[in-house]
């Protein structure tokens, strides 16, 4: 049997994208289902916690929760599921909950020879408003399929995007070899950048230019991402503190992940 693909994904009070998302892994063939299995880390939700919704979803799966409440706590999060992944030859896709992955982009994903010194990005394309009200749940997946038609270069030119930073396949053995993310930065908002460019210092880059992640607005799902939370202003001054400070210590280095408690719920 062919290894699993662990899709990670940070939780936080996001329960109708959560569904949405649900939705859409249990569209996945029982094929895909025997290679695939879901890592949600709810970062301690305090109004909507995963566990009614995410026992819906019929693929393989694992839920970690969060101990404390900790603000701007998702790169800590993202450790967290990276570590209950297991095997260290395990691929994960690590992407946040707005971000879907129809059916044909798994099957296309599942079929690439990765190597593992390498780091992939996917395609990102924002699902229209018009496909969401014809098509609903499906929407994803139809769309996905017609940007693979021989002939429809102008669709993918009008709906694609570039590659989401934050959406990526990495081997778990090369997103530990720099200790994950940095959780010095735990509280902030800015800390994306520092950790791919450390990546990509051992697992460089590459894009799969013909999967496509399909994105989530708030103008289709109210909660699909994170805009409502506060992530400019003090935020991202804290982060600059944060990492001059890093800087004139002279590491920059990620030291001493998982320092929050979690407790394995599925």
């Amino acid at each position: 049997m062919p290894p699993k693909l662990r899709l990670v994904y940070p939780y936080y009070d996001n329960p109708q994208m959560l569904r949405r998302q649900v939705r859409n892994w249990n569209t996945y063939a029982p094929e895909l289902v025997d290679r695939v299995e879901i890592v949600l880390v709810d970062d301690a939700s305090p109004q909507h916690p995963a566990l009614p919704i995410f026992s819906e979803c019929r693929v393989h799966k694992k839920l970690l929760r969060v101990d404390r409440d900790i603000a701007w706590h998702q790169h800590a999060a993202r450790n967290i599921g990276a570590h209950e992944v297991g095997e260290d030859e395990a691929w994960m896709f690590m992407s946040d909950m707005d971000i879907l992955l129809p059916p044909l982009a798994l099957r296309r994903l599942l079929a690439k020879a990765l190597i593992a010194d390498r780091h992939y990005g996917l395609q990102r394309v924002f699902l229209p408003r018009s496909f969401d009200r014809l098509f609903g749940d499906s929407s994803s997946g139809v769309l996905d399929a017609m940007l693979h038609r021989p002939g429809l270069s102008a669709l993918r030119n009008r709906f694609a995007s570039r590659p989401h930073c934050n959406s990526f396949l990495v081997r778990r053995d090369r997103y530990w070899k720099i200790n994950g993310y940095d959780e010095d930065f735990v509280g902030t908002y800015g800390g994306d950048g520092l950790f791919i460019d450390q990546l990509s210092e051992i697992a460089p880059y590459a894009l799969l230019d013909d999967v496509y992640a399909i994105a989530i607005t708030p103008k289709l799902v109210a909660d699909a991402n994170t805009q409502r939370w506060e992530r400019g202003g003090e935020m991202r001054k804290a982060f600059e503190r944060r990492l001059q400070r890093k800087r004139e210590a002279g590491d920059l280095r990620s030291r001493d992940p998982l320092r929050t408690p979690w407790t394995r719920l599925l």
